[in-house]
């Protein structure tokens, strides 16, 4: 379903298409994006945008970390708190993926 989130939330397709250009200045798309956000919770966001962003580095970790202006570490944090909560998280560029048992590692 168009602009349904991994948590079952709709962000009103806020975040289809987010990382193609649409010939509007990055400013003026982000404004665009961030109205439509108003009355979501940060957190739900918040691991929205970085799922997405996971699938759009094709699992890398470490790339979408940078793009996203994290660190790796709080990268994995994030997941692992993700996979805790029981959401899908895509695997790694080495196809494995994250484990429960890791949490507590």
């Amino acid at each position: 379903m168009m602009g349904q989130s991994d948590s079952g939330r709709d962000f009103g397709g806020v975040f289809d298409g987010a990382f193609e250009s649409d010939g509007q200045g990055s400013a003026a798309v982000v404004t665009a994006a961030v109205s439509r956000l108003v009355g979501q919770a940060i957190a739900d966001v918040e691991r929205e945008l970085i799922l997405q962003t996971l699938r759009h580095c094709r699992g890398n970790r470490s790339a979408a970390a940078v793009m996203l202006g994290i660190s790796v570490r709080t990268m994995r944090n994030k997941l692992r708190s993700f996979l805790a909560d029981g959401m899908a998280v895509p695997p790694s560029l080495g196809g494995a993926a994250m484990h429960h048992a890791r949490v507590g590692a």
